[in-house]
């Protein structure tokens, strides 16, 4: 989990220039896609305060309530920028005079006209396969607005969340694992049944995609 404390985000800063420092290593974009740095200025994370969290950190629940992404905080002015800006996923959140977002939007293709308050998306800013999103505040945002923003820009992370999910169950469902494991590499590989969700009252109920039925475990006296 990426932590917003200063001690944990100068390891991981650590660990990305180590990477880039190995022989042979191209600048291609190290974390997951649920690891989020945003870069936005202090004093603005101050003025926003828990919503800030509430806007970009959605919940799920497992087996407990768990946040779906991991996100890490950081001043724009901060040291650690140099290296952290070779992550996945990138949210910066200013103007569009801000150092870090003019760069990147110096860095995108075709944009055509741009009309604050805007989220946009920029593939390969800094390193390859990484995708810089850009809460682009207009010059008179107010504390609302700039919750309004984040609000929809956590709503395009957690879409983008689902369409990855979905497509991973495609994948399994249909096949596609077990057939080429099979072709490329002699070996075939048993998948447990693809599961789906319903929540008819409360709580999360698991149940089989399914039809076939098996007898279930029992577990001392029957009742």
């Amino acid at each position: 989990m990426i932590s917003a404390s200063k001690a944990s985000v100068s390891c991981l800063a650590f660990l990305v220039a180590f990477a880039v420092a190995i022989p042979g290593c191209e600048l291609a974009a190290t974390g997951t896609t649920e690891q989020i740095v945003v870069s936005i200025s202090s004093e603005l994370r101050e003025e926003l305060g828990s919503a800030l969290r509430s806007s970009l950190e959605p919940r799920v629940f497992t087996v407990r309530d768990e946040p779906i992404f991991d996100v890490a905080y950081l001043d724009p002015r901060d040291t650690a920028w140099t290296d952290l800006r070779l992550m996945r996923r990138i949210l910066l959140v200013g103007r569009a005079t801000d150092p870090q977002v003019s760069e990147a939007l110096a860095r995108a293709d075709d944009l055509g006209p741009i009309h604050p308050p805007a989220i946009l998306q920029i593939p390969n800013v800094w390193a390859k396969r990484q995708v810089v999103t850009v809460a682009l505040l207009a010059p008179d945002s107010d504390r609302s607005a700039v919750i309004e923003l984040l609000t929809e820009v956590g709503d395009v992370y957690l879409r983008q969340y689902q369409e990855q999910m979905e497509v991973g169950a495609a994948i399994l469902e249909g096949g596609w694992i077990d057939h080429t494991s099979r072709r490329d590499l002699q070996f075939q590989l048993f998948l447990p049944a693809p599961f789906g969700y319903e929540t008819p009252d409360t709580g999360v109920h698991v149940s089989s995609t399914r039809t076939t039925r098996r007898p279930r475990p029992s577990f001392g006296p029957s009742r």
